[in-house]
């Protein structure tokens, strides 16, 4: 595309890079896609002073793409997830004063945000809540755990999990190890969207995209599929939902979701700092 327009009058060129192209930890499990996306930024960098090209390390998108990421890796970083109104007001900024060649548009935590350690391989993890913990008025009843089993015709959530990726794969389910890595089964990053894809429109639920980089093993997604959705698992297998009562978890108050930020401009690579809840905060742009 850029030899095909290079000699155009061109106002600009834009390139949808991610952060994972910069980010190690956003990386994992998707180092095909993620090297895609390191060398749109350097051909951003080695052909900018030829053409008005800036490539955007976009981050997650609540409501477009591949829709929003919520894994714990995700979270750590600082990162939060953009509205497509947010994130064409960052493009539109971006454009408008001409910054880059490479620039990292995000909405981000201040508690967690910090630029210097995105590159380092320990990751931030987020202090415990501070609000006090809720008191109980009464003895809490034993919470319901579902587990699927087989019963019928019906097949284990793990079986059922390993026959779609057999499926996919063009295996036999018996060769497929359901504690072993996807990854070594040779699943990138877009079998691993159709993937979910199928076990999503299976279900009729919506799944995170990143869940097989928080459940890297047939093993570990089936037993969270159970978890969240279990009653749906069961009608998708035939199989029976069995209850199990466990010690009800303590009770903590959420901490309260930061104020909408307004909006102020500055420096080489645009970041909007979410807004503590007593007042908002400004655009950071930081190089």
């Amino acid at each position: 595309l850029y030899r095909s327009l290079r000699a155009e009058p061109l106002q600009f060129f834009v390139a949808f890079s991610s952060v994972s192209a910069t980010i190690p930890s956003l990386a994992a499990g998707l180092s095909d896609y993620a090297v895609a996306n390191a060398y749109m930024d350097y051909l951003a960098e080695a052909k900018r002073p030829e053409c008005p090209i800036v490539s955007v390390q976009w981050p997650s998108w609540k409501e477009a793409g591949m829709g929003e990421v919520k894994s714990r890796a995700y979270e750590q970083t600082g990162l939060l997830t953009m509205t497509n109104a947010e994130g064409l007001e960052f493009l539109d900024y971006v454009l408008a004063r001409k910054i880059g060649p490479v620039v990292m548009s995000a909405v981000v935590n201040p508690s967690l945000w910090n630029p210097q350690t995105l590159m380092q391989r320990k990751k931030q993890t987020a202090a415990l809540p501070t609000s006090p913990v809720v008191p109980a008025q009464r003895p809490a009843a034993p919470a319901q755990k579902a587990s699927v089993v087989a019963g019928g015709q019906g097949q284990t959530a793990e079986a059922w999990v390993r026959s779609i990726f057999a499926k996919e794969l063009k295996m036999d389910p018996a060769k497929i190890e359901v504690d072993a890595q996807i990854a070594d089964y040779g699943v990138d990053s877009i079998l691993q969207v159709q993937l979910l894809r199928q076990i999503a429109q299976a279900l009729q639920v919506k799944l995170d995209p990143s869940l097989l980089l928080e459940f890297p093993t047939i093993e570990s997604l089936a037993k969270h599929l159970e978890a969240l959705h279990g009653s749906a698992l069961a009608n998708a297998t035939g199989a029976t939902q069995v209850q199990q009562e466990e010690p009800a978890a303590p009770s903590y108050r959420a901490p309260s979701r930061p104020a909408k930020p307004r909006v102020a401009k500055q420096g080489q690579a645009a970041v909007r700092k979410a807004a503590p809840a007593s007042g908002a905060a400004d655009l950071a742009v930081v190089g």
